[in-house]
């Protein structure tokens, strides 16, 4: 429940038509901002940014399957959500570049090295058949 709430935010405003995305009932929705969660406070343990990995996998899997993964995406586009979440199945490295804002800064560099491994484990289990 406490999830929910959280992420509800998503679904305020003139854009009714997230809630038809598949994340919208997902028993988890925290999935899709799973990196934003992870404490970055302290050192994580490779046991920790394991389950960081896996968690976005799971998401960006059903984001390949939702039906209004566009108009997420288009939404993930705005300058308040560049930075933040799983949008149409992008990372936030990826739509910052789309959009063309620079990668200067540890936070932002960081979002890359991360949707580098991403995107390198999901073609590695493509390619093995995982």
């Amino acid at each position: 429940m406490t999830a929910k709430l959280q992420y509800s935010y998503v679904y305020e405003g003139a854009n009714l038509e997230l809630t038809k995305g598949l994340c919208a009932s997902s028993s988890d929705p925290d999935l899709w901002f799973s990196q934003e969660n992870f404490d970055l406070g302290a050192r994580p343990t490779e046991h920790d940014k394991e389950v960081l990995v896996v968690r976005t996998l799971s998401a960006l899997t059903m984001c390949d399957k939702c039906p209004i993964k566009d108009t997420c995406l288009a939404e993930g586009m705005k300058d308040d959500n560049l930075d933040w979440g799983i949008w149409g199945g992008t990372l936030p490295a990826e739509r910052l570049a789309i959009a063309g804002k620079p990668m200067a800064g540890h936070e932002r560099y960081n979002k890359l090295l991360f949707s580098n491994k991403i995107r390198t484990r999901q073609a590695l289990m493509k390619e093995y058949g995982l």
